[in-house]
């Protein structure tokens, strides 16, 4: 069971193999070519590699664990989660929300939230997620929480891969998953650099730029603002 680039490499030459998101409740069960496998345990996986990766820079065991968690998961998926912890020889996790998580840090560093106040937090990730805050006098509460896995980096990835290789560009899946990990690396380098080559399966590489991925990102953004409002 191999986690994180090592993961990705392997994915490249047998992608029917990959699990990209392993958080889903392990009563839904899980297949890998046929073969059922233990979602628990593919879950834990890079949660254990974490947990190994903390005590070694804390320089002991790891005793105060808090993970951060969607607002719209509910009481399944938070047990189901704790449970992945107890499977990676974690202690018994504090789980925050993502938002909560986010308004709290805002405070810790000096923005002004009175009691009373609100504060809308737009988590972009895959997808997106919106969430309405209100500072009450014990902490943060999530009022509204909107979701949207069309909203986020991945459809960003899907439309920036469409722009640079036509939609049809893959035939098979280790294809689509190379060309999918090649648009990925180009996203993210776009950030620092106003092009960037992109290497492409059995044909020749492409050139992605700064305009190309505002465009591509502008309707995905769009609907996160739609979201918001």
């Amino acid at each position: 069971l191999w986690t994180g680039q090592q993961a990705r490499q392997a994915a490249v030459r047998e992608p029917s193999r990959l699990i990209p998101g392993p958080r889903r409740p392990a009563d839904e069960g899980l297949t890998v070519e046929g073969a059922a496998v233990d979602a628990l345990e593919v879950a834990a996986a890079p949660l254990r590699r974490v947990a190994v990766e903390a005590e070694r820079v804390a320089g002991g065991p790891v005793r105060d664990v808090r993970v951060v968690v969607p607002a719209g998961w509910g009481p399944r998926r938070r047990t189901w989660l704790r449970q992945v912890a107890h499977r990676a020889g974690l202690p018994q996790p504090r789980l925050v929300e993502a938002p909560v998580a986010v308004a709290g840090h805002l405070l810790a560093t000096g923005v002004q939230l009175p009691v009373g106040s609100f504060i809308v937090v737009c988590d972009v990730g895959a997808g997106a997620e919106v969430s309405l805050l209100r500072r009450g006098p014990a902490g943060f509460e999530v009022l509204a929480t909107l979701a949207d896995a069309a909203a986020g980096g991945t459809a960003i990835d899907q439309a920036l891969a469409a722009a640079l290789t036509g939609p049809d560009a893959a035939r098979d899946r280790a294809g689509c998953w190379a060309i999918a990990e090649s648009v990925r690396a180009a996203k993210e380098a776009l950030s620092a650099h106003p092009a960037v080559t992109v290497p492409l399966p059995e044909r020749p590489p492409v050139i992605a730029n700064t305009a190309m991925l505002e465009h591509a990102a502008a309707p995905v953004l769009q609907r996160g603002a739609q979201l918001t409002h």
